[in-house]
C-alpha cells in the first residue's frame, strides 16, 4: 500500500505540476498541510505553499490498481499444488474487491525469466514445477480479474537479469539451453556495479524484448504491458556497443544514446501494440511506472508562466524544482515526458 499512497502523491504533483494539467480557475486552492498538520508544505526553495483543490471532485474514470509480486513477497511460490495457488490467488482478488480496487499489475518477468509459459526465457523459480498442460493459471486468472470488473496489467522487468553482481559465465550457464534468449550471447549483457541487465543497445535485445510483449498480448487477454524503472543501471560500461552504433544516432553523447536506445524500444513495442489493437479490436494499452522525478531543476516556475506549443505540448519548463533522483538521466535514461509527448504511452504512474 506504500507504493500506492507515494503513486498518488506524486501523480497530483505532477497534474499540478510539471505536465501541466490545469486546475481550473473557479476552482477554490487551499494549502496543502504537511503530514503532521502543523504547518503547509512549500515548494522546495521557496516559501510557496503548494496548494490543492478544496473540494475533491469525483471522476467518472479512476485507476485504482495496486502492485502484486511473488519476488516482493506478495504472492507465495507455486508448491506444486494447483488448488492452494489458486485460493491464494483469489484471496488477493478479494482484498482488491473488497477495497475497491480495479487494476491488478501482476508480476510475470522479475529477472529475464517468465511466471508463464513461453520458450523465450527460463521458468522463474516462482513457478517451478508447474504443469501448464495441465492447468494454466494465467488465462484462469485473468478471466477471474475480468468477471470481477478489474484489469489486468502484465507487468515486466525489461532489461534486468540479476540484482547482484554475478559472473558473465554463470549468465552464459543460465542461457545456455535457452537459444531464443539474448542472454546466452556475451555481446549482449552489461554487469553493472549492483546487478546484470541485458543491453538496451543491442538491436537484438529490442527485438527479443518487443517479442517477449508482443507474445503475451497476442496469447494473453492481458489489459496492458507495464514497466516500472528498472532500465539502464549503474556501473555498466556500454562503449563497445556505443562504438558500433553511435554514428545511426549523430553520435550523440553517452547520456543521450542510452535515453535513444531505451526511447526506440518503447516506440517499437508501442507501434507493435497499436498494430495489434487495430487488427483484432482491442486496447492493449502500454504503461510505464518510473521512478518519481523526471528531471530535477534548481528554479521554480510558477504554473501561470508555463509555456506550451501549438499541440498544447509542454515546453518550458522541462524540470521540476526538485533534488530527489531522476529517471530523465541518474543512471536510468528514460525521457518519459518524451514518451508522454509522442503519445508512445497510455499512461503514466511516477513512484
Amino acid at each position: 500500500m506504500r507504493k500506492i499512497r507515494i503513486t498518488f502523491l506524486i501523480v497530483l504533483m505532477l497534474l499540478l505540476g510539471l505536465f501541466g494539467i490545469h486546475v481550473s480557475a473557479e476552482t477554490e486552492l487551499i494549502p496543502l498541510k504537511n503530514s503532521s498538520g502543523t504547518g503547509n508544505v512549500q515548494h522546495v526553495r521557496t516559501s510557496i505553499d503548494v496548494e490543492i483543490p478544496k473540494n475533491y471532485e469525483a471522476t467518472t474514470q479512476e485507476f485504482r490498481g495496486v502492485w502484486v509480486s511473488p519476488y516482493a513477497g506478495d504472492l507465495r511460490p507455486y508448491t506444486r499444488n494447483d488448488e492452494t495457488y489458486k485460493q491464494a490467488l483469489i484471496e488477493i482478488l478479494d482484498v482488491m474487491e473488497s477495497n475497491k480496487l480495479n487494476a491488478i499489475i501482476f508480476h510475470l518477468r522479475t529477472h529475464n525469466d517468465a511466471l508463464y509459459s513461453t520458450d523465450l526465457a527460463p521458468q522463474s523459480s516462482y513457478v517451478d514445477g508447474m504443469d501448464y498442460e495441465r492447468w494454466n493459471y494465467l488465462p484462469w486468472l485473468i478471466d477471474e480479474c475480468h468477471r470481477r470488473g478489474i484489469e489486468f496489467h502484465a507487468w515486466l522487468n525489461p532489461y534486468r537479469i540479476a540484482s547482484s553482481k554475478i559472473s558473465l559465465a554463470d549468465v552464459l550457464a543460465k542461457y545456455r539451453n535457452c537459444p531464443k534468449n539474448p542472454a546466452n550471447n556475451p555481446d549482449n549483457v552489461l554487469i553493472g556495479s549492483s546487478g546484470v541487465i541485458l543491453d538496451p543497445g543491442r538491436p537484438e535485445v529490442r527485438d527479443y524484448l518487443i517479442d517477449v510483449c508482443m507474445e503475451l498480448a497476442r496469447n494473453y487477454d492481458i489489459d496492458a504491458i507495464h514497466f516500472d524503472d528498472y532500465f539502464y543501471i549503474s556501473g555498466v560500461d556500454d562503449s563497445k556497443t556505443q562504438a558500433l552504433y553511435s554514428m545511426n544516432y549523430g553520435n550523440p553523447s553517452s547520456d543521450d544514446f542510452r535515453r535513444l536506445q531505451v526511447d526506440e524500444f518503447i516506440e517499437g513495442l508501442s507501434q507493435e501494440l497499436q498494430n495489434l489493437n487495430a487488427a483484432t479490436g482491442r486496447y492493449v494499452q502500454l504503461g510505464i511506472s518510473p521512478s518519481g522525478v523526471y528531471r530535477n531543476s534548481d528554479t521554480y516556475v510558477a504554473p501561470e508562466n508555463f509555456r506550451y506549443d501549438a499541440n498544447g505540448t509542454l515546453t518550458y519548463p522541462t524540470a521540476s524544482n526538485s533534488r530527489g533522483f531522476s529517471h530523465y538521466d541518474g543512471y536510468l535514461f528514460s525521457d518519459t515526458k518524451k514518451w508522454i509527448d509522442n503519445e508512445w504511452i497510455d499512461y503514466i504512474l511516477p513512484q
